[in-house]
């Protein structure tokens, strides 16, 4: 089985954005915010594009591990309609230094290849999902034992504003919902998730201590998103390509 990968964000301070905050500050960062705004200004210079973060802690993903599919899902706070088109690439380092409030800490970092995706809003609180094939070209740079890679790394993404925003995109953070945070979600070759020390239901079971409960109980269209997930019927899938690749395949939906 190829395994299917959801890696979500653990900690409040591991989101971000770097943005102009005036004339003498153009590389200010904040990693404490509710919601990540991109620009309405001018981005003709590259001090004035906005930047937006997520690293990703303690991923079970082995050294070499091939990427069949990556892609990146993110929750607009913001009205339908409202969009911005931005660069994804990811931090080409072996464990991914911790997010810090100095400026340009995201733009100082090593940049992997760059991918184009177009992020529009269907509404506040609707996943959008880019899954260009050049953003799992670039995850795998980042994999690979050549990288000095090790299970139980960190690796940090981002999405550098290439269009201007107006009106302005807003993406939700790890302090608004967790759940709601900036994700990747990896398909694998068979053989890729770590069989070390740290396992995936260590991975597994952080994210689930991350979670906390909000908005009532909507059990049933979360149950109907995730058999849309599963589904492949015309009309009636959403998300990645379902991961059911064989007919006796074991599949699981987890309520709590």
């Amino acid at each position: 089985i190829k395994p299917i990968v959801e890696v979500s964000l653990i900690d409040g301070k591991d989101d971000g954005r770097q943005y102009r905050r005036k004339s003498d500050d153009p590389t200010n960062v904040e990693i404490n915010e509710t919601a990540l705004p991109y620009s309405d200004s001018s981005t003709s210079s590259t001090f004035t594009k906005t930047i937006l973060g997520a690293r990703f802690q303690k991923l079970p993903f082995k050294p070499d591990a091939q990427v069949l599919e990556a892609s990146v899902i993110v929750t607009p706070d913001s009205a339908a309609g409202t969009q911005v088109t931005a660069d994804v690439y990811f931090d080409l380092a072996s464990n991914s230094a911790a997010f810090s409030s100095n400026d340009n800490d995201f733009g100082k970092r090593t940049a992997t290849t760059k991918t184009s995706c177009t992020f529009t809003s269907q509404g506040p609180g609707i996943p959008v999902e880019c899954p260009e094939a050049g953003v799992a070209s670039a995850l795998q740079s980042v994999l690979t034992s050549a990288n000095n890679w090790k299970d139980g790394n960190a690796l940090s993404m981002f999405l550098a504003q290439t269009s201007t925003s107006d009106p302005r995109l807003s993406l939700r953070t790890y302090e608004y919902s967790p759940v709601d945070a900036i994700s990747l979600r990896v398909k694998l070759s068979q053989g890729g998730l770590t069989d070390n020390s740290y396992k995936v239901r260590d991975h597994l079971k952080g994210l689930v201590d991350s979670m906390v409960a909000s908005y009532g109980t909507p059990i049933v269209p979360q149950l109907t998103q995730a058999a849309q997930y599963y589904t492949d019927l015309s009309g009636k899938h959403k998300g990645a390509a379902s991961p059911i690749e064989s007919s006796c395949q074991t599949n699981f939906l987890v309520l709590m």
